[in-house]
């Protein structure tokens, strides 16, 4: 804005201020309003304007130029604070330049790229209100910043090797301690007598001998540690996963170039299109069968979790590794992410053989966001990163008080809600097991609320009696004013928000389990009407769920619950080969607990029929993280199958009742004769899909509604949101999904905010 009011000769000033920026502009009425009319135009490329407000003024005397004043104190927070930005091509060009000043330099960026969110310590944005303040400029950095025609004008993280962070490197388990360069601004951790440093100039290439050796490289990013192996070397991968608990879930993949992951994927112009984006997210894709990585990255999984270089230490090191980098969250799991360095050293000091660091502190951590491209859209999985904290626009909270939606207890957000009706969900905070996750959450919150200047005066909880995330609320905020919104209308609400409909329709919100307002376990729900008024319209068949939480674990109790249900104490006799891989003395203790009726919660949820499906399959009995065993099942799909399995509506009850057992008997024959495990998946999809057209026509013909919105985490399988989808508009039904809110619990806390404002302006709840 500056080099434009130069051009059309105005005189006045510009500054940042914490109600956004705030520009004064005289001269010409002509050259005003062009001014006006280019200002939108102009803006620069990442910028997010929500709206231009105009006011005409008197003529001030004694202007001479167009100037950029420093900064107010803050006030009340309205400004926008970016995302993360990954590395522009123009950066990348200076990165790779022999002549350039920044050659390799670690930290480029300029306006347009670079860290935001996570070195931000207050608005508004300016660099002494960042992790940035420490670092003085030379005189060449000096000289961009405040000249208005370079490309580093006001970028606040501009630094360069004389001036700016450096990186260094600690490889634990030596004997020596090497002195790091003097050029670092802070001094490098306190080291124990077995861990050494070597010096900076030569810590990419070392970085990447190390990785080339087999060994585990913790590296700190922008937004905290990843750990990274090389992801072709399988004994490394195997060694990287016991040391960080991980299981067989997949693994993310970051590949030096485009060329680089279409050799492990097929990739769609989309699909490109988002890899290379400003956001940079970590992308499921469709693998090449002859990625033989595969086979360890991610076992029996659909989709390789795949993302291009964001950060220039990024784009260094993939370049001098030359091959994929496993690159996975700096944690062990079920904790959050480590960011500091000294909290990483100790509690990666078992995982890491090597650490890489920077002396660029991180304000918060911020995970990797992950997506899938689907109809040609990004539907977001993991909102984080590159989009933490962009608001929403939630129009019918315009005019309430600020309110805190503190989310579900897995893959947690919380979300608050501004008086000018945009709600900002946190980035992701993960699940709320452990201590260690509940105090991030607290840091996280207090954090978000001083940033954004809102103090919520009301709390918004799921009615989930042992959810950490409510008694966080109520520790947190005791006393303030509080609504409850059921899980699945949290996720029915959330879809109906983000698309901009406030309802009536029928939705569809299938997930593992919620809380239902029974008090038992729901997750297999068909919903009609609002955000205020949700009538749960239709359900499934409830199974038993022997050993409550240790089913959810081992998917083979759900499979026997379902076969008692049908056999009752034949079961025995009628076992599927398949389940007589778990020892008898396995089942007789779950069929002891289902015949007499012990501690076997009844679960409406689809998600654990994916579960019983995948065990009478042979495929999973038990997993080693959520949903493994459908996402097994999703890959075994056979996408045309044109026979469904046989079930039962009951429409006397209210709800209406979906009767599976009819599936299942069909189904055990199916297992029993050896029919394949694709065929099997294939059919049970179709069937979930008939069963969501059916229900829907029936409410149709009730309600006169044609607008199906679908969320929960079931939905993330794209298969079944493919078939559901396509079904339903053949049926004339219009279909509203997810997409920058993540249809699984991490979408809740946003779907808690679009119910608490529909009821509030309602007058459903009481206003704080």
């Amino acid at each position: 804005m500056s080099r434009l009011a130069e051009q059309l000769d105005l005189t006045g000033w510009v500054r940042n201020t914490s109600d956004g920026v705030s520009i004064e502009v005289q001269g010409p009425g002509d050259s005003v309003e062009q001014f006006a009319l280019e200002l939108e135009r102009s803006a620069p490329p990442q910028s997010h304007i929500i709206e231009i407000t105009r006011e005409d003024i008197a003529a001030i005397g004694g202007e001479t130029a167009f100037e950029i004043l420093a900064s107010p104190e803050p006030s009340i927070c309205k400004t926008l604070i970016s995302p993360d930005l990954a590395t522009c091509d123009e950066c990348l060009a200076e990165l790779r330049d022999p002549s350039d000043r920044r050659w390799s330099y670690p930290f480029i960026n300029c306006t347009n790229c670079g860290p935001r969110f996570s070195i931000i310590l207050d608005i508004p944005y300016d660099r002494p209100f960042t992790t940035m303040r420490t670092f003085q400029m030379c005189p060449n950095c000096e000289r961009e910043y405040h000249d208005p025609r370079d490309r580093r004008f006001h970028a606040q993280p501009n630094a360069c090797p004389v001036c700016g962070p450096g990186i260094f490197m600690l490889q634990v388990g030596a004997r020596e301690t090497e002195p790091i360069e003097s050029t670092l601004s802070v001094s490098p951790p306190i080291l124990g007598e077995n861990s050494f440093l070597i010096a900076p100039q030569s810590v990419i290439e070392e970085s990447a001998q190390h990785l080339t050796q087999g060994k585990v490289v913790a590296i700190k990013g922008i937004g905290g540690f990843h750990l990274a192996c090389d992801a072709t070397n399988q004994q490394a991968v195997e060694r990287l996963r016991q040391r960080k608990g991980r299981g067989n879930k997949p693994l993310a993949l970051m590949v030096p170039n485009l060329q680089s992951a279409e050799e492990l994927a097929f990739i769609s112009p989309k699909e490109k299109e988002h890899l290379q984006s400003v956001q940079a997210p970590i992308l499921l894709l469709q693998p090449r069968m002859d990625a033989e990585l595969r086979r360890w990255i991610a076992p029996d999984t659909p989709r390789l979790g795949i993302m291009l270089p964001y950060s220039p230490l990024h784009h260094l090191l993939c370049g001098t590794f030359g091959r994929p980098l496993v690159m996975t969250s700096g944690n062990l799991s079920e904790e959050p992410l480590a960011y500091e360095p000294d909290d990483a050293l100790a509690r990666l000091g078992n995982i890491a053989d090597v650490f890489l660091l920077h002396d660029r502190p991180i304000a918060r951590p911020c995970d990797d966001s992950v997506g899938a491209v689907w109809r040609n859209r990004l539907r977001l999985l993991r909102r984080s990163r590159g989009f933490a904290p962009r608001p929403l626009a939630l129009p019918q909270a315009t005019g309430l008080k600020p309110y805190l939606c503190v989310g579900a207890d897995l893959k947690n957000t919380f979300c608050l809600v501004s008086p000018d009706g945009l709600a900002f969900p946190s980035q992701h905070i993960g699940d709320l097991e452990t201590p260690e996750s509940q105090n991030h959450f607290r840091n996280t919150l207090r954090d978000l609320c001083k940033l954004l200047d809102l103090q919520p005066e009301a709390v918004v909880t799921d009615p989930h009696p042992d959810y950490h995330s409510m008694r966080l609320a109520e520790s947190i905020y005791p006393g303030l004013p509080s609504c409850m919104v059921q899980h699945h209308a949290a996720h029915f609400a959330g879809c109906l928000a983000e698309n901009g409909h406030d309802g009536p329709a029928i939705g569809i919100s299938w997930d593992g389990t919620g809380y239902g307002l029974d008090g038992r376990l729901w997750g297999g729900e068909f919903i009609v009407g609002d955000a205020v008024f949700p009538r749960r319209a239709a359900t499934f068949r409830a199974v038993r769920l022997p050993g409550g939480e240790q089913a959810i674990h081992q998917p083979w109790r759900v499979a026997y619950s379902i076969l008692w249900d049908l056999f009752g104490e034949t079961v025995e006799d009628n076992l599927p080969h398949t389940m007589r891989e778990i020892r008898y003395s396995s089942r007789h203790t779950v069929g002891h607990l289902l015949k007499r009726d012990l501690h076997s919660p009844k679960c409406t949820s689809v998600g654990r029929l994916f579960d019983a499906v995948a065990s009478l399959a042979g495929l999973r009995h038990t997993v080693t993280y959520e949903a493994e065993a459908a996402v097994a099942l999703e890959e075994r799909c056979v996408r045309q199958s044109g026979k469904a399995y046989p079930y039962e509506i009951v429409d006397s009850l209210a709800p209406w009742e979906i009767d599976t057992r009819p599936m299942f008997r069909s189904l055990v024959q199916d297992v029993v004769s050896g029919t394949d495990v694709s065929e099997i998946s294939g059919r049970f999809h179709l069937t979930l899909a008939l069963i969501c057209v059916e229900i829907c026509c029936k409410l149709r013909i009730e309600t006169g509604l044609d607008t199906v919105a679908l969320s929960g985490g079931v939905f993330q399988n794209l298969v079944l949101l493919e078939q559901v989808t396509a079904a339903l508009e053949d049926e004339g039904f219009s279909v509203l999904t997810h997409s920058e809110i993540p249809a699984n619990d991490g979408g809740i806390a946003f779907g808690q905010a679009a119910a608490a404002a529909a009821r509030w302006k309602a007058c459903a709840w009481q206003s704080p």
